[in-house]
């Protein structure tokens, strides 16, 4: 007999024994026990029935025996009255009914078993694409649009689920999340709320030197925000993640010459706020305009007490006129004698434009057609009449072609070639193009790039006919290996500059005495080197008392960029060494100084690709002491980094 039959047994002898006892004759009848095993059972709350009355709640697998017992011949029934939760279970009874005999029922047999559920869900607010759910470690869940998503297969009741947004929508960007991602399945299918809202983000910065009124901020030409004082500024609208944002000054303030540039002005928005637009305002005292190889003209305000630049945007398009295709490729900005008017020299279209300066702005505006110097000519290089009556320009073909110019309105117009050269230059690396101060003479450069033999650089000097523009060749000489010259403004020197001296790392810088009656220029006997500079550029300041030097990278190490300051020799021109060289952010390919002789303005030719150490500027100014020993040596950078468009540089010009 088993152990949990004998222990039944034990149990009915022992609970109705008393039928037989106290010697009576009246017989009752035996009752028994009902019970059986439970198996499977992990959670609470399971009670069973006998009947449809006796209740009995099961804790635990193992034996169960129903309290009441029935007599022989009686029906039974055993059912699952309440099913277990935590876990939520389904219990089954077998051998569920019968009719009592004369012992107990021990055959009853309750298997439970653990439920599962589906994790289901809705998405609300989807209008991008690419999002992707995830329960678990599971496989992503594709979701392509609003509506209901389930999770394929089941968990059982009693786990952990854990949804997650594995990829979120793009095209536009969103961001999705999920209302009770985590918790545990319960006793039915699992819901979750997944709402996506779009990824937005702000504009702003920083104003600071704003004194006037009237400022008005514009973001991509449309929404107008007015500011009045310094401090940080928002756009109230906000813009979806990956769209353009493009922050112009709408309107600057009503005082004259007060003017606000833009530095980080434009981007691609991402998750983070856009926070460092750069808003730089200030009373100017100049301009500075820049043109590129793609044919753009920019301009900078010169802040009056820093000498700081202030990026204005562009300066063809401020004025409704932009330069396009009919005169791509700026190599020469020439500013007339009177600073009303601009001039951009253009190729690859052998072009010249005419632009006003407007003098509270800065802005230009188209003057006349542009005008041709011939058919492929490539001009290079030109310079203005100090009587504001002529334009010469030199083409890459060697000649020199004379355009007159409107004294009213400042238009051009084309005269002439006045005078050719056997040699035909093939890449312009400095200027080719001078006249005297007094206006009287016209140095002409010209030579083969790459190429120092056949034929040699030469310098011509031409005399100017004053009333008609004509030249008449005065002298030739060889000019060493030059790429470049410069006048003084005192019209006694003319310099030569070899960009790289043959045999050297230093560039060569070669002075020549004018003569004031003749035109003729002398060379003298003191060459200046430059260590480690290519000399691109030179400028000497109003006074004729200094020289500076720009050196471009010939080794494409920052040390290379940097001006060089000089004292010039009254007498012969020489130049000595004056004070330190000063570095320049980025490479910096031209250079300008105001007629105060106050700063000495570079702008950078492109980003610094193998100087990944150096930050990206459009220019930077440097301030030139004006008095005592260091008078002329350039104390440093005045405003070391104006950040604005990012663009080549290929010309440079100043106007008060």
């Amino acid at each position: 007999m088993r152990k949990q039959e004998q222990w039944l047994a034990l149990l009915v002898s022992a609970a109705f024994l008393g039928g037989c006892s106290g010697g009576s004759n009246d017989a009752t009848p035996l009752s028994s026990l009902v019970g059986g095993a439970v198996s499977g059972l992990a959670g609470s709350g399971l009670i069973l029935s006998l009947n449809g009355g006796a209740d009995l709640a099961v804790g635990a697998n193992g034996t169960f025996i129903f309290a009441t017992g029935l007599t022989s011949g009686t029906g039974y029934t055993v059912s699952v009255k309440t099913q277990p939760v935590v876990p939520h279970q389904t219990c089954l009874v077998t051998n569920a009914t019968g009719t009592m005999g004369d012992s107990a029922v021990s055959s009853i047999s309750v298997a439970c078993t653990t439920n599962s559920y589906v994790v289901r869900g809705t998405v609300a607010g989807l209008v991008g694409s690419g999002l992707e759910l995830r329960l678990g470690s599971s496989l992503p869940l594709k979701v392509a649009a609003n509506g209901d998503f389930t999770f394929p297969g089941q968990l059982a009741s009693g786990s952990n689920y854990d949804v997650t947004v594995f990829r979120q929508p793009q095209s536009p960007f969103q961001t999705c999340v999920a209302a009770n991602p985590t918790g545990v399945i319960g006793g039915s299918d699992t819901n979750i709320a997944v709402t996506c809202t779009m990824d937005i983000f702000s504009v702003g910065g920083t104003v600071t030197g704003l004194t006037g009124l009237g400022l008005v901020l514009q973001l991509n030409g449309g929404q107008d925000l007015p500011v009045s004082v310094d401090g940080t500024f928002v756009f109230p609208d906000r813009l979806p993640r990956g769209s353009q944002y493009t922050v112009t000054i709408a309107s600057q303030t009503s005082t004259y010459r007060e003017l606000c540039g833009v530095g980080a002005a434009s981007g691609t928005g991402g998750a983070a706020n856009i926070t460092n637009v750069e808003i730089a305002c200030g009373v100017v005292s100049g301009f500075v305009y820049r043109g590129d190889y793609a044919g753009t003209i920019f301009k900078y305000g010169i802040h009056s007490t820093t000498g700081a630049l202030l990026p204005l945007g562009f300066a063809a398009s401020d004025a409704g006129d932009g330069i396009s295709s009919t005169n791509r490729g700026i190599s020469s900005l020439i500013v007339a004698p009177n600073g009303a008017v601009l001039y951009a020299v253009g190729r690859p279209t052998s072009t010249v434009r005419a632009f006003s300066i407007e003098p509270s702005t800065g802005a230009l505006r188209a003057v006349g057609a542009p005008v041709t110097t011939g058919v492929d000519a490539l001009p290079d290089h030109g310079v203005v009449h100090p009587s504001g009556k002529f334009l010469y320009v030199f083409n890459r073909t060697g000649k020199v072609v004379l355009l007159s110019i409107d004294p009213a309105t400042g238009a051009l117009q084309y005269e002439r070639e006045v005078a050719a050269s056997a040699a035909v230059t093939t890449y312009s690396f400095g200027e080719h193009l001078a006249v005297s101060p007094n206006g009287s003479y016209l140095y002409v450069l010209t030579y083969v790039h790459h190429d120092l033999t056949t034929p040699r650089p030469s310098l011509t000097t031409y005399a100017i006919n004053s009333t008609s523009g004509s030249l008449v060749e005065v002298a030739t000489i060889d000019a060493q290996n030059a790429r470049g010259l410069t006048i003084d403004p005192l019209g006694r020197f003319l310099y030569l500059r070899d960009p790289i001296s043959p045999g050297t790392p230093n560039a060569a810088v070669y002075p020549y005495s004018i003569n004031p009656t003749t035109g003729a220029v002398t060379p003298n006997s003191v060459v200046t080197r430059v260590p480690g500079s290519t000399g691109i550029d030179m400028v000497v300041d109003p006074s004729g008392r200094y020289a500076y030097i720009l050196g471009k990278e010939t080794t494409f190490s920052a040390i290379n960029q940097r001006i060089d300051a000089f004292a010039i020799d009254s007498s012969s021109g020489a130049l000595t060494a004056h004070g330190a060289g000063v570095l320049t952010p980025g490479f910096a390919s031209r250079m300008v100084m105001d007629s105060g002789g106050r700063f000495v303005f570079a702008i950078n030719r492109e980003p610094a690709p193998y100087v990944t150490s150096q930050v990206w500027c459009d220019g930077s100014t440097f301030a030139v002491s004006g008095a005592g020993p260091t008078e002329g040596q350039i104390l440093g950078a005045g405003n070391a980094c104006s950040i604005g468009f990012e663009d080549t540089t290929s010309a440079i010009a100043f106007v008060d």
